[in-house]
């Protein structure tokens, strides 16, 4: 890793994906944020910090200056921020993004668990799978991560379904989540042109 923007960076996933990135005097870390003051407490000497809104092509795409990873997790209007990034990433001629989205948006749940996820998402889950169909169709070195519902605990033997493959729908561990998107960040070769859903054995 070299330059990361984390898009979203005040959001509890990518919090604690910073906390987990091993130092390197090397790295630069960029944080997009709506609002600094809601990170104001955490920002390390060496970020940079940028507000804005997501679908603010021009201020993202002085966000994506120089950037090497973009790592976007977003929890609203995913499909016009998937949009935006996807414009400002071939403006900026970057390629490698990571995006969190979530899991059941391709069917790959047994069914009574799809029903039921898909309810509790309710009419974000067009939203979710529009955003996932943009980054997918596009030229981008992208990996989609798709995790079930998160708890905050232990770790926890990470099992992965790849696009559409069934997986087992269960509580998964925050921890769990933050290690595979860090390993993700810290080795960007890994699981191109990949979604993956998330679950624990």
């Amino acid at each position: 890793m070299s330059n990361l923007l984390i898009i979203g960076a005040d959001n509890k996933i990518a919090r604690a994906v910073r906390e987990n990135l091993q130092y390197d005097p090397d790295d630069h870390t960029t944080l997009f944020v709506r609002y600094q003051s809601a990170i104001n407490n955490e920002i390390k000497e060496s970020d940079r910090v940028i507000e804005g809104k997501v679908t603010d092509l021009h201020v993202l795409k002085m966000a994506m200056h120089d950037q090497d990873i973009i790592y976007a997790d977003i929890n609203k209007n995913l499909a016009d921020a998937a949009n935006t990034i996807i414009e400002a990433m071939h403006g900026e001629h970057v390629k490698r993004l990571i995006f969190a989205t979530t899991s059941g948006i391709y069917d790959q749940l047994p069914e009574t668990y799809g029903e039921w996820d898909k309810q509790q998402i309710d009419a974000a889950a067009a939203d979710f799978y529009q955003a996932a169909k943009l980054i997918r169709t596009s030229d981008l070195d992208y990996t989609l991560v798709r995790p079930f519902w998160l708890h905050r605990s232990l770790k926890q033997d990470e099992n992965m379904a790849m696009n559409a493959e069934p997986f087992k729908p269960t509580d998964l561990s925050q921890d769990h989540v933050v290690k595979v998107i860090t390993d993700l960040i810290q080795d960007p070769d890994k699981y191109q042109h990949t979604s993956i859903s998330i679950d624990k054995d």
